[in-house]
């Protein structure tokens, strides 16, 4: 559960929620993004977690997801560092020239 009262919501956060917001822009953000805050469930995402921790100077964070963003915050779930736009591209299947076959 995120206390979102009185979470910390960097700069950086600010822009990237503004910058990736798609669509009319809702009235308030902070409104807006406070209702999806209070909403997100924790999200794991696995073997991908592992290496932004790595890529992020072994910084542990927490990831939340709600209404196709996906926030993270620090570990204590106090500091919100990004909101983003979580992207799962589908591999495309082509056929191979020389055996005929699927391949991904």
């Amino acid at each position: 559960m995120i206390d979102v009262d009185n979470l910390i919501i960097c700069r950086h956060a600010w822009l990237r929620f503004r910058d990736r917001w798609t669509g009319q822009p809702p009235q308030c953000l902070e409104t807006e993004l406070k209702k999806l805050l209070r909403v997100a469930v924790p999200e794991d995402l696995g073997y991908g977690q592992t290496v932004r921790i790595i890529t992020n100077g072994f910084q542990p964070a927490a990831y939340y997801t709600a209404g196709g963003w996906r926030f993270v915050l620090n570990e204590e779930k106090t500091k919100l560092f990004t909101c983003e736009r979580p992207y799962h591209k589908k591999k495309e299947r082509t056929k191979n020239i020389v055996t005929g076959k699927q391949q991904f």
